[in-house]
Parts: structure tokens; sequence; C-alpha cells
């Protein structure tokens, strides 16, 4: 029979909580420190107490040694010594070591040393023992000091006592500490795991974790917010490309509608050759709607995806605008005139081509929807590090609560007033090619008063 294999202590201690992790340390951590100060005190106050013992003992046996004299029969007088005072225990000794009179509580066999305090053994634990040397005419006498120094022991068994009482509290309170501070740091982790197996499971992008913590800077609150930003950006993200796709198949849809009902109708009704053409006619400008729509959707496309191989290179942004204008305004039509207001010399590091596009279109967009026999003003100038395009128009203008939604795509403030031709796209090129190149764009306008674009980018 196969035995089973141990589990291994690091997979176990893996599968624990961080929950459990942080009780744990912190109640590790309190047992430590628990120990450390008790260990510490006992120290300290152990060396105090003998400290104290010796030096009340030292005192002693020279107070006592004052009081040997000359006896009348030429042996040393003790009879002022008091043998026992304060814990102190006091012998009197000839030269030779033969113990003359005093208080010994038990034999000891020391050899004299003269002023050295030393620790003994006796029979009920330890002793302090201290000796000095009188000497005197008739001969000299030793004067032996003895002193319980077990104080210490006894603080030593009053602290393991106390332990034994107080360990067990102090660990229960760490351990409850320790889980209370983790339960409390870890909410807000917890919150944002549920938030976000919420938003998996129920594909609701509109919730968010709003830990509600207003002018906390910790670190799990800028988490918080974090995926709070991250959450928002989801749900745009997702409803842009809903809408997209929406906005997509409706663009696609119809044309194809004409191009079909125009087939069909031609094979049923067309009886001449002016029949097929008009047909022709139709299915081509369908056609060619499709194509600019599908070229505009791929050029949006491998924007967002960065695909765009921009080729920046250094140019005349001055130059570039001049010529564009006087191209496009032989183009014009309706009877729109267009001014231009051009500072020379404004250079920019750009893409040539994506540049070229974003001009177009500012100014395609000034003759869709500008007034009839209106004019178009177009300005460049230098401000600061920026160079500053404007596109204006007196035409029908835009709404204010609209206003934001014209850089959205497909999305179109009149568009009977561009013919049907306009697919809606336009500005939102321009706006992610203001932002390739470093810029931004921004629009003002009011109903039958005209439209004003400004778009800025870092000039050289």
């Amino acid at each position: 029979m196969t035995a089973k294999p141990a589990k291994s202590p690091t997979l176990t201690a893996s599968k624990m909580s961080i929950k459990v992790k942080l009780t744990v340390w912190f109640t590790l951590v309190t047992f430590i420190l628990f120990v450390a100060v008790q260990g510490f005190m006992l120290i300290i106050d152990g060396a105090s107490v003998v400290d104290d013992a010796g030096d009340l003992l030292v005192s002693e046996v020279q107070r006592n040694m004052k009081k040997v004299s000359e006896g009348e029969n030429g042996k040393p007088d003790v009879g002022a010594i008091k043998f026992s005072s304060n814990g102190v225990y006091i012998s009197v000794y000839d030269k030779g070591g033969r113990f003359l009179s005093g208080a010994v509580p038990f034999e000891l066999e020391e050899t004299f040393q003269s002023g050295v305090t030393r620790r003994v053994s006796g029979p009920e634990g330890g002793y302090l023992l201290y000796d000095s040397y009188v000497e005197l005419s008739s001969g000299g006498v030793w004067v032996r000091g003895l002193t319980p120094a077990d104080s210490s022991d006894t603080l030593w068994e009053t602290m393991k006592n106390l332990s034994a009482y107080t360990l067990p509290l102090v660990i229960t309170l760490g351990a409850l500490g320790g889980y209370l501070v983790a339960t409390g740091a870890l909410k807000p982790i917890r919150r944002i795991t549920e938030a976000a197996g919420a938003i998996n499971d129920g594909n609701d992008l509109s919730l968010r974790i709003g830990l509600g913590s207003p002018g906390s800077h910790d670190e799990l609150q800028k988490l918080s917010d974090t995926f709070d930003s991250m959450f928002a950006r989801l749900e745009k993200s997702f409803n842009d490309e809903r809408r997209f796709t929406s906005d997509v198949s409706h663009e696609l849809r119809t044309p194809t509608t004409v191009i079909l009902a125009e087939c069909d109708y031609t094979r049923k009704h067309a009886q001449s050759p002016e029949d097929y053409k008009m047909a022709l006619e139709v299915i081509s400008r369908q056609a060619k709607k499709m194509s600019r729509l599908v070229e505009s959707l791929l050029s949006l496309s491998r924007l967002d995806l960065g695909t765009v191989k921009a080729n920046f290179e250094v140019g005349d942004l001055s130059e570039m605008l001049t010529v564009i204008c006087s191209e496009m305004s032989l183009a014009g039509s309706r009877g729109i005139t267009m001014c231009t207001d051009i500072e020379s010399g404004i250079s920019a590091n750009m893409d040539v081509t994506l540049m070229s596009r974003l001009i177009q279109n500012l100014i395609d967009n000034a003759y869709k929807y500008g007034r009839d026999n209106g004019s178009v003003e177009v300005a460049l100038r230098s401000e600061g590090r920026f160079a500053v395009l404007i596109v204006s128009d007196n035409g029908v203008g835009i709404s204010k609560e609209n206003l934001d939604k014209i850089w959205q795509r497909f999305y179109q403030e009149d568009s009977s007033r561009s013919g049907g031709e306009g697919l809606g796209l336009g500005l939102s090129m321009v706006k992610q090619i203001a932002q390739l190149h470093g810029g931004s764009v921004a629009a003002e306008s009011a109903p039958g008063q005209g439209s004003t674009f400004t778009v800025k980018i870092p000039k050289i």
C-alpha cells in the first residue's frame, strides 16, 4: 500500500487567507514583544535588587568594623557589634579564621577576601558575602557579613506568576486586535472583489465600488478609485462599441436597401436605356457612399488600434493650409466664399497626409453646414508653443446640448443641410488625428449663428 505524501507546509501556508496570516503575524509579534519586555524588566529589576543588597551588606560590615576595639585581656572587644540588622548577619573571626562571635545562619567554608562582594550558595538559596579585615595591636580580626540574595529569585517567581495570568490575556487581545485590524483593512478589497465579480457575472458595467471615503488618500482608496475609473472606461467603451455597431449597421443598411430596391425595380419595370442609366447612377452613388463609409471606418479603426504608421516630419503648416484652402475654395458651392488669415512661417512635426485630412474634413464640414451665400473663415496663428487652427462658418450651428456629441461617430446635427452626403465620421477623425499629434480640439456654436472649430497642435 502506497503511503500518502505529507502535505507541504508551504502549500498549507499558501492556502491561508490574508486575514488569517495578518492575525497570526500580529499575535506572534505581540507575544514576542511581551516576552521581551518582561525579560528586560526582570534583568533590570534583578540587577537593581542585587546591587541594593550588596550596598546594604557593605554598609553594615563597615559600620560594625568601627565598633571593634582592643580588649583588656589582650583580645579584640566585639561587644558593641550588632550581629543581625536589616537582614545582614555579622560574624567575627580571628586572623587565622577561627570563629570568635557573631550570627551565622549556616556553616560556611569560604576563604576570606577583604573588600570583595561575592555570591555563595546556602540551604535556602543564594547569599551575598563580604569580608573586611581590621588590624589591631593584639592581632587583627575578620568581620564577615552575610545577607540573603534571593530577592531577585523572588522577583522572578513573581514575574512568572504574573505572566501566567497576563500572557493569555495579552495574546487574546493581540489576536482580537489583529483580526479586527485585518478585517477592517481588507474590507475594501472584499468590496472590490465583489464588485468585479458582479460585473463579470451580470455584465453590469454601471456598478462601482464606491468606498465613500472623501478625503482619504490611502492605498486601498486609490486602488478603489482606479478600479472605478477602469469600470467607467470599460462601460464607455462597451456603450461606444454597441452604438458604433448599431450605427454602422444602420449606415450600411440604407445604401444596401436602396441598391437592392433599385435593382429589383429596374429588373421589373425598366424599358429603355435611359431607365437603366438612371438605375446605374443611383446604384453607383450608393456604392460610392458605402465605399467612403468603409474607407473612413478602416481609417478610424487603424487610428483606434494604433496601427497607423504615422510618418512624422517637420513641415510648413502655413504653406500646407494655404494650398488646401486655395484648392477647396475653387470647389466651393452654394455661393459660399472663403476668407483666410494665415500666419506665415508656422511649422510643426506632423504626418502630412493625416494633417491634410484633418484640415479638409474641417473645411468640408464648414461648407456642408454653412449658410447659402455665406462665408467660411480659416485662420492659423501661433500661441505660445502651439499652432492654432480655426475654421468658422455662419451656418445652421449646433445646439448646446448636442455640442459634445459632434465628436461621436455617425452623429449629425442636421443631415438635411448636408444633402444626405455626410457620414458623421469627419469630426471624429479630426479629433483622433489631433490627439495623435499631441494636440486637442474644441468647438463653439449656437443655433442659427454658425460654428467655430479650434485645433491646437505643438509647433516647432
